[in-house]
């Protein structure tokens, strides 16, 4: 009887040790004090994609201009999920009257994101006249 009740508890001790070294985690680290500050933008969250929303969310998005004069958006995205999740983006241009500006970005890119991870996004306008734009998100169908 002792036999079976010790064959039984290192049953469940090895379990439990095996379940938890299941999940994958990563070490991430950052400058106690950042030189680097970032310049968030407001944003309008409209969520078209409520699927998506519930797997994976924006953290923020701020924004700059390269040395030539063109805006720059920095996209970050979080995984709340354990799981990859595949997503597609695309971000439309506008100048400073409201006119879209015409883009190879307009078509949808597709990325992923690992489980849990913290991933970015930087894109560029294509021409200098570009100060506003608006990103879109959808889930991809696997």
């Amino acid at each position: 009887m002792k036999i079976k009740i010790t064959l039984l508890l290192a049953l469940v001790a090895g379990l439990l040790l095996t379940e938890g070294c299941a999940t994958r985690s990563m070490n991430t680290i950052d400058p106690a004090s950042p030189e680097g500050i970032p310049h968030m933008v407001s944003d309008k969250r409209v969520l078209t994609d409520p699927n998506l929303n519930r797997n994976v969310y924006v953290v923020g998005i701020n924004d700059a201009y390269t040395d030539a004069g063109y805006k720059k958006i920095q996209i970050q995205f979080y995984n709340k999920t354990r799981r990859a999740k595949s997503f597609t983006y695309r971000v439309e241009w506008f100048d400073a009257e409201g006119m879209n500006v015409g883009s190879p970005m307009e078509h949808r890119t597709p990325t992923s994101i690992e489980g849990g991870q913290i991933k970015t996004i930087v894109i560029v306008a294509t021409s200098p006249k570009a100060v506003d734009f608006r990103v879109s998100l959808l889930e991809s169908m696997d």
